[in-house]
Formats: structure tokens, sequence, C-alpha cells
């Protein structure tokens, strides 16, 4: 009600969102009313209630998404908190899915905290999961490079291994087929690779999909019996 009354309100009553800033119980709250009003605050008001803002993890969603929402319109050092929230593990996954959803309406040094962020274990399952949300909103030599980068990563190989079958059609054939062998060798992402072959059964080429099944038969026995048992429904 503060904010999006703003203009109208006395003095006293503006700074209670100062106050509520700092509190951590309410912080989360006077960031989402940023983002969807932000435009109705005075810019001073707005970039400082961000700055406050950017120290609590409660808030970090909000400030990540009205940064990258009004990016043209924002100074360079409240720009700059995006940055400093990619730091901060608690913060990283808001601004890979802010990135990734707005990708195009970036510039170059914002876009390339994704790649920034797909080399840390506590960020690249984040970073995945946009990724595979939005598949095709991303150009495909970024996409491709993200995914590659990304299936090095322990953490993200199971939404790589699900990005790429459910999508495999839409891949250049040698990305897909690197992208799913590579995965399939690892043991830390043979299961998630299994479990993307079962549900997207019929997305795949057979002659993939076989070879696939085949690598996968190679691991230790009990492993192999775990995978085959998740396959099973499909023959």
């Amino acid at each position: 009600a503060i904010v999006y009354n703003f203009e109208k309100l006395p003095e006293d009553v503006r700074n209670l969102l100062f106050k509520l800033a700092e509190k951590d119980s309410a912080a989360e709250y006077v960031a989402r009313a940023i983002v969807y009003n932000f435009e109705k605050l005075p810019e001073d008001v707005g970039n400082k209630l961000l700055f406050e803002l950017a120290k609590k993890d409660s808030a970090a969603e909000y400030v990540a998404r009205a940064i990258v929402y009004n990016f043209e319109k924002l100074p360079e050092d409240v720009r700059n908190l995006l940055f400093e929230l990619a730091e901060k593990d608690s913060a990283a996954e808001y601004v890979a899915r802010a990135i990734v959803y707005n990708f195009d309406k970036l510039p170059e040094d914002v876009r390339n905290l994704l790649f920034e962020l797909a080399e840390k274990d506590s960020a690249a399952e984040y970073v995945a999961q946009a990724v595979a949300e939005n598949f095709e909103e991303l150009p495909e030599d970024v996409r491709n490079k993200l995914l590659f980068k990304l299936a090095k990563k322990d953490s993200a190989a199971g939404d790589v291994a699900r990005a790429v079958a459910k999508n495999f059609d839409k891949l250049p054939e040698d990305v897909g087929n690197k992208l799913l062998f590579k995965l399939a060798e690892k043991d830390s992402a043979a299961e998630d690779v299994a479990r993307a072959i079962a549900y997207n059964f019929d997305k795949l080429p057979d002659d993939v999909r076989n070879k696939l099944l085949f690598e996968l038969a190679k691991k230790d026995s009990q492993k192999r019996t775990l995978l085959l048992g998740m396959l099973h429904g499909r023959f």
C-alpha cells in the first residue's frame, strides 16, 4: 500500500518503507512491491531501497528482478548490485533466472554473468533449470555453450540431460549426441540420462537411444540394475 500510494502519503508514512526494508521479516514483501510498482516511486527512493534490500537474502529474488526489469533506467551503481548479488550463493539462483528470462534486453556484460554462474557449483543447477525452461528463447550459440559447460557439473547434469532429451530435435545433431553421451559416461549423471531417455523415449532417434542404452549397460552391476529398471517400462 505504501509503495503503490507513495506520492500521496506524508513523509513520516513514507519513511516506514525504509524501516520495513531493514527488517528481515518484511524485506521480501517490500522488494516484491517494488518490482511491480517501481515506476510509482521517485527515482532516488527506489534506488535507495534496492541498496538496502540487496543486503537481505530474503529479498534477493525481487531485487534481482527489479534491476533486470528496469536495467536501462538505473544508474550504474544500482546496476552493479546485480554483479554483487551474483557473488552470493543465496542470490545466484534468482540472478540466473532473471538474466535468462530477459536475455535479449540486457547488455553483454550482464549476459556473461550466466557463464560465470554456470561455473559455480552453487548456481549451476539453477542456470540449467532456467535454460531448460527457456530453451528456445536463448540464442542457439549461447544455449549450446551453456549446456556443454553445465554438463560438466554434477549438480546440473540431470537438468541438462532432461533438456537435451526433451528438445533433441531442436539441437544440431552433433550437439545433442555429444551432450547425451558425455553425460552417460559420468556415474553421477547416468541415472538422470536413463530417466531422460525413459521420459522422452519417442523423441530420440533409434540409433542414438540404442547407443546410449549400451553405454548405460556398461555401468557396475548395482547401477546397471537400477538404470535398466527405470527403463523397463518402455520395452
